[in-house]
């Protein structure tokens, strides 16, 4: 027995010596392994083939454990031939693989159907996708970088319901305008946007940079922002590096963009003709070089015209280079991570002298000892972009289409050179829309740094303290320069110059504690938080005219008209803020958020709000009742409501009243220099308030193959700012600004997702709508008003029963074809239109007084769209990838100024071919009035819904086509991955919108207009442009 024992106690001994030699001499002192241990080591792709660093890797029952570099490549070791290794990483089935003694596993992981256990930025934290208890969508990055977009902002078209994205404008460098769950103010709605935690008012990053985006829409996400929540809160979160040797990628792309339609105008034989007919029509003289031209017409053939033919279309459009261009470096150990990015984008846009140009650099780090972590996020951003240049007021789209061809575009006779010509041989002033706009610079320069460094302390497990303090520093200089040109009729009378710069410098410090704790059934998350944020705004202006050189283009050669202004403003906000998260069994959900906000824009006694929001939700498909239904994964049933602020309309100072000086008077015989009130401020004023009710249901079904989501909300807006009158006895005519307006958006919001692999093909298919109904409910006792100013009047109106800014005028009922007709349309015997002439415009009497009138105008269209949607197609095989993105709206109306300027025919401009359908005597059946000087009966200078057309459109948006270079071809040129794509943008519109696009905005803003009450008139708008390009992706 003796002998036995000391057997095996050698035996041992000699085995544990053996090991750890063997240990010691792969550097794992002090770890045992049998003698059957191996080393395994591969690389990990993704579906797409491309390499993934992040993954982790462990073997099955043990807690060893590995996790693949920044080029996708791990090692481990195992305890034995028959050890399974699982592979998982977020958004991606686990893959198991036995051993079987190998020691190279190459693997390759498939999306998951199943995404619950994404982790969602909520604010001020995180949460499981199936823990989340109100309406947040996340939107698919990934997707979006396969077909690059120009900024975030732009992503955002289509990619999830309840998220409306107007095309502001088509320029470069312009964004557009975001409306989440409707438009809830006549005043700003815009979303607060917060990048890497920090609250910013605009999107401004390298979409490159952008790890992921979330959309905060219900009043339950959004409350834990409080005074800035109303509108929806966009979180986006920039990339940091993943553990492993430093990995380089490069992204870049050139294309082209072109505009995809353009009108079709007169020549000058038909402008002729058709002047010649107004001005008999009106009683006038035609111009000289109309009436030489018809006067030598000869049946059907004019004497042979020798002067200019000048396509102005053809002249102020062009095809325009895009180019993009990103490098980024990152990497990590277990220490912490690093990412480094450079970029570059250019685009010289589809109208001439409209460049754009952009580069960014940022740098993130995120770093661990123990149980303090710390790291930073800086960036900054510089652009520069040329701004459209008006030429007395117009357009140049509205010019090119009122200036007659017969006038060339160049004259190197003339200062400038550029030609003008005879405005009493042509009867019309409009400008040469080329000289107009490379005679002028409006060029904006901008520099964007922002920058937040942070630290968390794990004070016991569980409970962390995390303290955050950001800067950012936003500088804009715009420089607007006019040479002297001699363009008559509308030269550039003398060289200009103004200089306008404005500085925005913010800091916010942030301090946060948060406790997790599980126990038994109960997970419970409780954060409080601490925050103080200050802004200063800063502007200067200068301008001055008469420089004698076009080189000395500086203020200070300026020689008349010197002008200064400046303007500072500053304000702060101080907050404390919570959240309880509750679950119990992984099924029954309750969060509870509150924020208390402080802010000095407003008046004693009005300085604080609280916003509370509570919202919960149900797993069912959990419950026991459900085990036997295989075929539903996820059934979640939410509801939450809340209370949020919208503190935007509301400036610095708004509640104490202004004074004016420079205001002299005599009293007593002496001059006094005195000075006025601008104007009575309301320091009762508060913010804007809304509160929003949501219930909603998230199914997945075949376990995640299917995946659908549906809510219903509820969202009224209260205490909204608007004008209301002053009483007689305050000795003003003005009014003053009060809390008393009601606005109501309501509707549903559909998505759904179906994935499949079929044999090595990866299908994806996702399509979302959202039905909205708008309604201004109450405008506390103020009168409607009238906005969107255009050339023939306001084409909105604010009124009580309406959508916001719906358009309002005269119904037309047809054209009078005949006198006869003119002559039946009576009241009581009497003609209701006696000075309407067969041609005219036949309009209803609303009010059946028996004469057309101011009060005979009503509601004739709605911006609006009452239906937002979009669907996508996603299919990958072998390397390769397709894609196609489809994006419309339906419901809305937009009001065409272009009518005027295409069919007017009242003055002596040209127009589109849309005028020669007009309505003569032997063309006497046509619904496009006369042509006639002046325009006696209103027909084109009466706002009316002659002018509003349907602005419903599908687009395909995106459509992109990729392919991996195989890992056999990559090896050899030394890199990890190469994808070469192609891209088109906006290659179909389906429309009835007759003029140059049906993405119309809110340019519009005039006089008593706003961005929301004056969308969707297109008064020349800078269209969309068809985009093709063509780029690669490289991983060193």
């Amino acid at each position: 027995m003796k002998a036995a024992l000391l057997l095996f106690a050698v035996i041992l001994l000699g085995s544990i010596f053996s090991n750890q030699v063997k240990a010691e001499s792969s550097g794992l002192n002090g770890i045992l392994y049998s003698e059957q241990q191996l080393t395994v080591s591969g690389t990990v792709k993704d579906e797409s083939g491309q390499l993934m660093p992040g993954v982790n890797i462990r073997v099955d029952g043990t807690t060893t454990g590995s996790i693949t570099d920044a080029n996708g490549r791990y090692t481990i070791n195992v305890p034995g031939a028959d050890a399974v290794l699982i592979f998982s990483f977020v958004g991606y089935n686990d893959y198991r693989v036995p051993v079987g003694g190998r020691k190279t596993i190459d693997v390759t992981l498939q999306p998951s159907t199943e995404n619950l256990e994404e982790i969602v930025v909520i604010g001020y934290g995180t949460q499981r996708r199936k823990d989340v208890t109100s309406s947040i969508a996340v939107v698919d990055v990934k997707s979006v970088t396969k077909a690059p977009v120009a900024n975030v902002a732009n992503a955002l078209v289509g990619a999830t319901a309840g998220v409306e994205v107007q095309s502001n404008y088509g320029q470069p460098g312009a964004l557009p305008t975001i409306r989440v769950r409707g438009t809830g103010s006549v005043n700003t709605t815009d979303p607060l946007y917060v990048i890497d935690g920090i609250p910013m008012s605009s999107p401004d990053v390298n979409m490159s940079d952008v790890e992921s985006i979330q959309v905060l829409k219900d009043a339950a996400s959004c409350a834990i922002y409080g005074s800035r929540g109303a509108n929806g809160v966009i979180i986006i979160t920039t990339k940091g590096g993943a553990k492993g040797a430093p990995k380089v990628s490069y992204n870049g792309y050139y294309g082209w963009e072109s505009p995809w339609k353009t009108i079709e105008l007169l020549d000058i034989f038909q402008w002729a003709e058709m002047v010649v007919e107004n001005n008999t029509a009106g009683g006038t003289t035609p111009p000289p070089l109309a009436a030489d031209i018809v006067a030598h017409k000869t049946d059907k053939n004019y004497a042979l015209y020798d002067g200019t033919v000048t396509d102005w279309q053809k002249e102020l459009f062009q095809t325009g280079g895009i180019t993009e261009h990103n490098l980024n470096i990152s990497g990590g150990s277990d220490a912490g991570n690093y990412y480094f990015s450079v970029g570059q984008f250019g685009q010289d846009g589809i109208i001439i002298d409209t460049k754009y140009k952009r580069y960014s650099v940022r740098m993130n780090s995120s770093w661990q000892s123990r149980k303090f972590k710390f790291g930073e996020n800086i960036s900054f951003i510089y652009s520069q972009n040329e701004a459209v240049d008006n030429n007395g007021g117009r357009t140049p789209l509205e010019e090119t289409i009122k200036i007659t061809p017969n006038i060339p575009v160049y004259n190197p006779l003339k200062l400038g050179g550029f030609s003008g010509y005879d405005a009493t041989l042509v009867g019309h002033d409009a400008s040469n829309p080329i000289g107009s706009l490379l005679r002028a610079s409006n060029l904006t320069l901008n520099k964007n740094f922002v920058a937040n460094a942070f630290g968390e302390y794990e004070i016991i497990n569980g409970l962390a303290l995390r303290s955050t303090f950001g800067i950012s520093s936003i500088e804009s200089q715009n420089r607007n320069l006019t040479l002297k040109t001699d363009m008559t009729p509308k030269n550039y009378a003398n060289t200009t110059l103004s200089e306008t710069a404005n500085w925005t410098y913010s800091w916010v410090w942030e301090n946060q504690l948060t406790y997790s704790k599980i126990f038994g059934d109960h997970n419970i998350t409780a954060m409080g938080a601490y925050t103080s944020e200050y802004s200063k705004w800063h502007s200067l202006g200068c301008s001055g005219n008469t420089i004698q050189t076009e080189t000395n283009d500086v203020l200070s050669k300026t020689e008349t008209g010197f002008t200064v202004s400046g303007n500072e403003s500053e304000t702060s906000r101080i907050s404390m803020l919570g959240r309880l998260m509750y679950i119990y069994k992984g099924k029954y959900m309750l969060t509870a958020n509150i924020r208390h906000d402080g802010s000095s824009k407003f008046g004693p006694g009005n300085k604080w709000g609280t916003f509370p929001s509570a919202s919960a939700a149900w797993r069912i498909s959990d419950e026991s009742f459900m085990s036997g239904i295989n075929a539903i994964n996820n059934l979640k049933l939410r509801a939450s409501y809340g209370v949020v602020g919208n503190d935007a309309p509301v400036g610095a100072y708004s509640y104490v009243s202004g004074l004016s000086s420079g205001l002299d008077y005599v009293f007593g015989g002496v001059k006094y220099s005195g000075v006025s009130v601008t104007g009575f401020n309301n320091p009762s004023l508060s913010w804007e308030t809304v509160k929003q009710f949501d219930a909603g249901l998230d199914i997945g079904l075949f376990e995640g193959t299917i995946e659908g989501t549906i809510d219903y909300f509820d969202k009224r807006t209260i205490d909204m700012i608007i004008p209301v009158p002053l009483p007689p006895s305050s000795g003003s005519s003005g009014s003053i600004y009060k809390n008393v307006g009601e606005i109501l958006n309501r509707g549903f919001e559909f998505s759904a997702t179906f994935r499949k692999r079929i044999g090595e093909m990866d299908i994806s298919v996702t399509g979302n709508m959202t039905t909205l109904h708008n309604e201004i409910l109450d405008l506390g006792g103020a009168a409607p008003w009238n906005a969107g100013s255009t050339e023939p009047g306001n084409a909105s109106r604010i009124e009580e029963g309406q959508p916001v800014g719906a358009f309002y005028g005269y119904r037309m009922l047809g054209v009078f074809h005949s006198q006869e007709e003119i002559d039946a349309y009576t009241k009581n015997g009497n003609l209701i239109q006696p000075g309407a002439k067969p041609g005219d415009i036949k309009w209803a009497d609303l009010n059946d007084d028996g004469s057309i009138t101011t009060v005979d105008r009503e509601f004739i269209g709605s911006p609006i769209p009452t239906v937002t949607y979009s669907f996508s197609g996603n299919l990958n095989y072998k390397g390769f990838d397709l894609s196609l993105f489809f994006q419309g709206v339906t419901g809305n109306d937009i009001f065409a100024e272009l009518v005027m300027w295409t069919e007017g025919m009242h003055n002596n401009f040209n127009c589109g071919t849309a005028a020669l359908n007009r309505w003569t005597p032997t063309n006497n059946t046509s619904n496009i009035p006369r042509a006639v000087r002046n325009d006696p009966n209103g027909n084109i200078t009466k706002v009316s819904d002659r002018y509003i057309k349907d602005g419903s459109y599908l687009r395909l948006k995106n459509a992109s086509i990729g392919y991996n270079l195989p890992k056999s071809v990559t090896n050899l040129m030394k890199l990890n991955g190469i994808r070469l794509y192609a891209t088109g943008r906006n290659l179909l519109t389906f429309t009835k919108y007759p003029f140059y696009d049906p993405e119309i905005g809110s340019f519009a803003v005039g006089a008593g207009g706003t961005a929301n009450t004056s969308r969707g008139i297109d008064n020349g708008y800078y269209p969309q442009a068809r985009t093709i390009i063509m780029g690669i992706q490289i991983d060193f």
